[in-house]
């Protein structure tokens, strides 16, 4: 693919920007994960206590000198539940209460979108609609389940997207990114 060693370079730079950068000033995103989407499933991990220790990362942070404010210790997850990022359903749970969740307005994520190949676009368009869609949006706005705490965002994966088909959310390869999804990583871009 052209323009593969340009990327690098690029990337390397601002590691090496992100290096000399105070932590301070740094930025960061922990990424937890709910699947199959529910209340019980948010933040599941085989024999890991998620939400305390993203609570304990968020504290360690804070020690080095990020500017990173941590929630009280083994509250993280009720702030998830209580802010209605999340609410019980089969597939359906990924549609958030607009209060409380971070909003990426329609104008910045079609700069985005305009970004990708045409026929990814249409391929998208073809199974979720035109921007924004109508998973994890309140008006035009699509919805990020996340929570900021200073520099740092902790926010939940967004699904994969074809809720009536569960087979297809994780195995189906040929399936392209919603609109949420791909909206959630370039906003944590």
């Amino acid at each position: 693919m052209q323009g593969r060693g340009k990327r690098l370079a690029g990337r390397i730079l601002k590691r090496i920007a992100l290096k000399r950068k105070a932590n301070g000033e740094k930025r960061g995103a922990i990424v937890i994960f709910n699947y199959p989407p529910s209340e019980g499933n948010l933040g599941s991990a085989s024999f890991l206590d998620v939400f305390a220790s993203v609570e304990h990362t968020l504290l360690a942070l804070q020690e080095a000198g990020y500017a990173v404010m941590p929630p009280a210790p083994g509250t993280l997850k009720d702030m998830f539940l209580k802010r209605g990022l999340l609410h019980n359903g089969e597939f359906t749970s990924t549609h958030v209460t607009g209060k409380h969740a971070i909003r990426v307005p329609l104008r910045h994520y079609l700069d985005w979108y305009a970004q990708l190949p045409e026929p990814l676009r249409q391929s998208t368009e073809a199974l979720f609609g035109e921007p924004p869609g109508d998973l994890m949006v309140d008006g035009e706005d699509i919805l990020i389940a996340g929570i900021e705490f200073g520099n740092v965002v902790v926010a939940v994966q967004p699904s994969r997207g074809v809720h009536e088909d569960p087979s297809k959310i994780h195995h189906d390869d040929s399936l392209p990114a919603h609109h949420q999804y791909y909206a959630f990583y370039r906003w944590l871009e």
